[in-house]
């Protein structure tokens, strides 16, 4: 994979902002979570180098995380009002403390996929927060059951079951059926051509355990 040294997309006016999820699992079914961002424009770093540095920076936040113990993963890029290119990580631990009851906590079944039924207007009008955290997790879900080994070594036994449990295919699995906005389920090749997920699926990229 290439790396580029400079995340300026010189000549648009886009402004790239990195998006950190850090996230974890307070309970069986709950994940919370907490987002930092970091604008990268004319900082001319890699962006796997700033969510290095937002993690170092993380105890300044009021989250207590090592990042031995967290496996991170490029899971999502879109596009914002303002010319702005969001990409998306989650930064995720099973070990991970957060200041005060810090955080959003949700339930992945209580979150509707962000989707769109025109295919000249793919990108979804509004994509919450919530969403963008429920896709990261769904992406998680389908590295634990397709992924490299090196992924069971960091999360937790109760966590890979949790995940092995959640429908992945709005990460990006084309498999018999699919959740629709409406809740119902449609053919694989039919809600891809309906609804289109975030707006691209990103390369799986793991970077944990850099040096």
């Amino acid at each position: 994979m290439v790396r580029y040294e400079n995340a300026t997309i010189t000549g648009t006016g886009l402004k790239v902002v990195l998006e950190i999820f850090f996230m974890t699992l307070p309970a069986p079914d709950s994940i919370r979570y907490v987002v930092r961002r970091l604008e990268i424009s004319t900082r001319g770093i890699d962006p796997d180098d700033g969510v290095l540095q937002l993690i170092a920076e993380t105890g300044n936040e009021g989250i207590a995380v090592k990042r031995e113990h967290c496996f991170i993963h490029s899971t999502s890029w879109r596009y914002e009002p303002e010319r702005t290119i969001v990409l998306t990580y989650l930064v995720y631990s099973d070990y991970m403390a957060f200041r005060d009851e810090a955080g959003t906590v949700f339930k992945l079944v209580d979150v509707p996929l962000a989707t769109s039924a025109d295919p000249g207007r793919p990108r979804p009008r509004e994509i919450g927060q919530e969403q963008v955290a429920a896709h990261a997790m769904r992406h998680l879900s389908f590295l634990v059951k397709n992924g490299p080994g090196s992924v069971h070594g960091i999360l937790s036994t109760e966590t890979q079951n949790f995940l092995m449990a959640i429908n992945d295919l709005p990460a990006g699995k084309l498999g018999e059926n699919m959740p629709a906005a409406s809740g119902t389920t449609l053919p694989a090749v039919q809600a891809l051509h309906t609804a289109q997920v975030m707006n691209r699926i990103s390369d799986p990229v793991r970077i944990q355990g850099r040096s």
